[in-house]
């Protein structure tokens, strides 16, 4: 069906920032960075199976779903800090493709199990919920596979899980409308939007016919004009439906029953994808072409939202790029910074205070540019790291008075200053164990010779017919 360019993708650690590539896949906990099929750099992530790759040029990052143990977060790799970072948390839901605006500086992400569509905002000073902001929630609908049209200001999504429909609406959720597919039986997986010839591109799989079948599509952005790229598909080979788009190229993932492989699939017509990498062990996760922003509305007229975002001389490349600090370009036309006292970072986005004081302190850099902090009442140190509280309550709740003196809150069945006198304390009599019940009153376990709730009365059964009694048979209390 196509030749074979590589046999095994060669991998290349480095350390430090990717200067040239054109594609980047997830493998296990790593990001493998290409360049003209050749393998540039490899890197190390601080999460599992990255999934749903995504480049944001203006941050110059590779935004990912961190799948470990179904523990969803949306996180990213700073190309230019040689930084990986997370941005929300979605415990226990299921984060299935994301997207990034670089209009509105916005991750926008689809959860299958929450039936929705939601957002955050990368925007500086922006206070996002840690699960992120929803946007559209479904009640009969699953979407899926997510992209976005940031001339016009459009997200597209598929509904893979029911219907097979393509769904889109504005950013801001409104004007809804179902893009209708010509073929009934099939559904849409992996979505792309090639803003350059305005076309959605997307895997077509009829998972009811006999061993999987499926094209490889472009459709208008209206659900008009559609054309087959690649088709018919048979067999395991195609399951994963992962595509990227760039410049020149269309990017998917083969997966077989003994590799997984990039193929490269040229836009102009008549020419045969090729296979561009192999792996023979681990399974290829997600995929991200640099489609540059330039590249994308060469020739487009209504798009001056993106066209301002193009970087047009080396001055401009360092505008707004340095948060804290002075940027200069280094020899590989990058931007660079030399952070201001108090910060670090490859943008100098990272305060010294950040992290720095504990247990809610409020922190601001002095004269010589160190954190200082300033605690709250119950708190001191340096980092507001310690309080009266600690080990002060024996067993009970600490906490502090108006005059800054610790007082507790007892458990039950303690009683003192620091919850240091047990109910227990001398409550069983001639030798009885003592224990707390869960109402924290005291319960006597006694000796054979003893009953009572206190262990206070003699057993005559026992005491006297134990030679306890000296010559007398008779028990007497």
């Amino acid at each position: 069906m196509y030749r074979v360019q590589s046999v095994l993708a060669v991998v290349v650690w480095s350390v430090g920032v990717v200067v040239s590539w054109d594609i980047a896949i997830g493998v296990k906990d790593q990001l493998i960075f290409y360049n003209n099929g050749i393998n540039t750099m490899t890197v190390n992530l601080i999460s599992q199976n990255p999934t749903s790759l995504v480049y944001d040029e203006v941050h110059n990052m590779i935004l990912y779903v961190d799948k470990q143990n179904h523990n969803d977060s949306i996180c990213g790799y700073d190309l230019s800090s040689a930084e990986d970072k997370c941005f929300i948390k979605r415990n226990g839901r299921n984060i299935h493709g994301l997207a990034f605006d670089p209009v509105t500086d916005k991750i926008f992400f689809t959860d299958t199990n929450d039936k929705s569509v939601n957002f955050i905002s990368k925007k500086r000073g922006s206070s996002n919920n840690i699960y992120g902001e929803l946007l559209i929630k479904m009640d009969d609908k699953a979407p899926a596979a997510i992209a976005v049209d940031s001339c016009k200001g459009y997200i597209y999504w598929t509904h893979t899980l029911t219907d097979g429909k393509i769904e889109k609406a504005k950013f801001d959720g409104s004007d809804r409308k179902i893009i209708s597919l010509p073929r009934f039986y099939y559904k849409p997986h992996s979505l792309s939007i090639d803003p350059q010839i305005q076309k959605i591109i997307y895997f077509d799989v009829c998972e009811t016919c006999f061993n999987t079948a499926g094209f490889l599509n472009k459709v208008d952005l209206d659900g008009s004009n559609e054309a087959v790229l690649l088709g018919d598909f048979y067999g395991p080979q195609f399951l994963s439906r992962v595509l990227t788009v760039s410049k020149d190229y269309i990017y998917f993932i083969n997966s077989s029953d003994s590799y997984d492989a990039v193929v490269q699939l040229p836009k102009n017509e008549g020419i045969e994808p090729t296979e561009i990498s192999k792996f023979y062990i681990e399974k290829i996760l997600g995929i991200v072409a640099k489609y540059k922003i330039e590249d994308q509305i060469k020739g487009i007229q209504d798009c001056d939202s993106l066209s301002s975002l193009i970087p047009t001389t080396s001055v401009s490349v360092c505008t707004n790029y340095c948060l804290q600090g002075n940027c200069s370009i280094n020899d590989d036309g990058l931007p660079k910074c030399s952070c201001n006292a108090g910060y670090t970072g490859g943008r100098c986005e990272i305060s010294s205070c950040h992290g720095f004081c504990l247990n809610d302190g409020t922190c601001s850099l002095n004269e010589d540019s160190e954190p200082v902090c300033q605690c709250r009442g119950d708190y001191f140190g340096s980092r507001c790291e310690i309080t009266d509280c600690v080990n002060y309550c024996t067993r009970g709740n600490c906490r502090l008075n108006e005059k800054g003196n610790p007082i507790c809150s007892c458990l039950p069945g303690y009683s003192g200053d620091r919850c240091e006198v047990s109910a227990c304390n001398g409550f069983c009599m001639n030798g009885g164990t003592c224990s707390l019940n869960e109402n924290g009153k005291p319960v006597c376990q006694c000796t054979r010779y003893y009953v009572g709730d206190r262990c206070q009365i003699t057993n005559c059964l026992y005491y006297c017919k134990e030679g306890n009694c000296g010559s007398d048979s008779d028990c007497r209390l």
